[in-house]
């Protein structure tokens, strides 16, 4: 059956001048990835167009890009068992922090077409909600936004309060956990930040 794209005509138009995304051809590129995946048996991957169509935008259709994404995106979730494993957002301790605000995916867009995540560090007490379980609430809410083709198309901006923010907070984000969370984000989950706004802490 046919892809059918949900995004309206302003966005197909970036799509198709930002991504390289031809219409008349995708239904051909995603038959091609998932033919692709077939020959690669360490990869369980889901094979199903809204969920490859994803990696096809973020890599402009770049073929052998859009391989590498995916190969990498499996990769990430085998590596980082905990962020990745046990993904239920009726956990207690990830219900706690999504009403602290830690991790929100905002309704509706910006001008610019771009979904919003708000976060809020501050009112997260490390000693009582671990950095773990925050990581994992906030990939939990970066698939959902990705189901939005908007959001493939136009990326996110994260807006960041970051009052309330202290020595603590600062401590447990080491440098390689920094690292690796940025690799999730960014190369394994096939997705565009776009911008970043902060709000720095208050004295």
């Amino acid at each position: 059956m046919p892809f059918v794209s949900t995004i309206d005509e302003a966005t197909l138009k970036t799509a198709r001048e930002e991504l390289n995304e031809d219409p008349a051809r995708r239904d051909a590129d995603l038959q091609m990835l998932r033919d692709w995946l077939k020959t690669q048996p360490h990869l369980q991957s889901r094979t199903d167009d809204e969920f490859l169509i994803r990696f096809l935008r973020r890599s402009k259709f770049s073929m052998l890009l859009s391989q590498e994404l995916l190969d990498r995106y499996w990769t990430e979730r085998s590596k980082n068992p905990m962020w990745f494993s046990n993904l239920d957002p009726q956990e207690p301790i990830i219900k706690e922090m999504a009403l602290l605000g830690c991790s929100l995916p905002l309704p509706g867009y910006d001008t610019l077409g771009r979904k919003i995540i708000f976060m809020r560090t501050g009112p997260r007490d490390p000693a009582k909600h671990p950095l773990d379980p925050m990581m994992k609430l906030g990939f939990m809410n970066t698939e959902i936004m990705l189901k939005d083709e908007k959001c493939q198309v136009n990326g996110f901006v994260g807006v960041g309060d970051f009052e309330g923010f202290g020595l603590a907070h600062v401590t447990e984000m080491s440098p390689a956990v920094m690292s690796r969370s940025m690799r999730c984000f960014q190369v394994s989950f096939g997705t565009t930040t776009t911008g970043s706004l902060k709000r720095a802490p208050s004295d």
